[in-house]
């Protein structure tokens, strides 16, 4: 995985099915980084382990093809809050306009984690429709949120109060 070695796709797609090493499996997938493996992933976005379907949606984040878009945005609703944190990150790197109000909503999510990375992943969309949302999280009632909206918004030249 880590060499990016395209030939690497074939033997970690086989290692996917009915193997203890999927998560593994996943990260050496998103490492590689081959549109050969989004198909294969997106079948183990639902999978009964958490760890898996967090490794299924960080590997489809870096891999970057648009056909993991969806699964990744419905994995927002995902029940576990690591896993929902894990697919905001993955919207991010895809950096799709379509995220801007699924990750918008994020921000009101009830775990902290969750916030954090969704007001992470808005600020790696390269679209203005993410400032009024990043403005709201000035409000969030975590400081830190806040201080990164703030900065956030710096960055992109907008005024903080």
């Amino acid at each position: 995985g880590r060499l990016g070695d395209p030939r690497a796709v074939s033997p970690l797609i086989a290692a996917l099915e009915g193997t203890a090493a999927r998560a593994d499996t996943l990260i050496a997938l998103g490492q590689v980084g081959s549109t050969e493996a989004v198909d294969p992933i997106l079948g183990v976005v639902d999978d009964e382990a958490p760890l898996v379907r967090l490794h299924a949606f960080l590997a489809l984040g870096r891999i970057g093809d648009e056909r993991g878009l969806d699964a990744v945005l419905a994995g927002l609703e995902d029940p576990v809050d690591y896993v929902r944190a894990a697919a905001a990150e993955a919207i991010g790197e895809l950096g799709s306009e379509r995220a801007v109000a699924p990750l918008a909503t994020a921000l009101d999510d009830e775990s902290r984690r969750v916030r954090v990375a969704a007001l992470f992943a808005l600020t790696w969309i390269p679209s203005e429709d993410v400032v009024p949302h990043l403005s709201k999280a000035l409000d969030d009632e975590d400081w830190e949120i806040r201080i990164y909206a703030a900065e956030a918004l710096e960055k992109r030249g907008h005024a903080t109060r």
